[in-house]
């Protein structure tokens, strides 16, 4: 049988009650948890017996720092509870480890991760950071990287800590790509060297090329992939219209007349353009 939330919640002190599809959240007051914890526990419509999970959420910008949540199950009823409490980060919250025995644990973790010290707790240990460690992990403003690496020293046959030395500053990078053009400032720097001229407009021409290859299947069934990226430059004294009359003729008017008009279109500006000079009857 399901419990009902809204009964219990109007028998005990809450400051919030939430219901998301079959499982209800009570927001209560920090020092009444161990009180509020007992009755859902030992009452006979509760029977809350089973701590499944203490979880903490770090809320920098809020006065209230700290949302510690409490996993309730049960077996009994079938039901799940969530008691949650906020705090500051210099407020420290009663311990429930002599109510719920497995709690310890999780409290543990929590002061480990986030920094909650639990009152009237035997065994306040850190159980996932080394002896020692600074800081609280879990803490949003915690750096990733942390604040200090440990290494194995030969010399002292040990492991010691060190101060992380950051050698390297924010860069950004900017490449030449085949996959995209060239940003308007990259063009004014790199215009006075001739060879890099050469190379800008070879890169614009692949791009050209290569997004239509990918925007047109049929015709990229056609053309060699290995002919386009040459782009070998035009005979002096052909044409373009008989250069262009030559590839259609090479690869079939049949076939040619099989293309949609976008591919008809994109055909013939890369042959009177020149991006597809010098290529053979055997490259179609």
């Amino acid at each position: 049988m399901l419990l009902n939330y809204s009964s219990i919640a109007k028998i005990l002190p809450i400051l919030r009650f939430e219901l998301s599809r079959t499982e209800g959240s009570f927001l209560i007051q920090t020092n009444l948890l161990p009180e509020i914890l007992t009755m859902v526990k030992t009452h006979f419509n509760c029977q809350f017996k089973v701590l499944t999970c203490i979880s903490g959420v770090d809320y920098p910008e809020s006065s209230h720092r700290f949302k510690i949540v409490y996993e309730l199950l049960s077996i009994k009823r079938n039901s799940r509870l969530r008691l949650k409490v906020i705090l500051d980060e210099l407020s420290p919250i009663n311990s429930v480890e002599k109510i719920i025995s497995g709690a310890s644990w999780w409290e543990c973790e929590i002061w480990d991760m986030f920094g909650v010290f639990f009152l009237n707790q035997d065994n306040l240990t850190r159980l996932l950071t080394d002896y020692g460690f600074q800081g609280y992990p879990l803490r949003k403003d915690f750096p990733l990287s942390g604040f200090t690496e440990s290494r194995y020293s030969s010399i002292k046959s040990r492991v010691v800590y060190e101060n992380l030395e950051m050698s390297q500053e924010y860069r950004t990078f900017e490449f030449l790509s085949p996959w995209e053009e060239l940003s308007s400032e990259m063009k004014k720097l790199l215009t006075k060297d001739k060879k890099l001229r050469r190379h800008i407009k070879l890169s614009e021409n692949r791009c050209f090329i290569l997004k239509s290859i990918i925007r047109n299947f049929n015709l990229f069934k056609l053309i060699r992939w290995n002919a386009f990226l040459k782009l070998k430059p035009l005979a002096s004294k052909m044409s373009k219209v008989s250069l262009s009359n030559r590839c259609i003729t090479t690869i079939n008017r049949k076939r040619f007349n099989k293309f949609t008009p976008y591919s008809r279109h994109v055909f013939l500006k890369l042959v009177r353009s020149g991006n597809v000079s010098g290529m053979q009857k055997s490259s179609w």
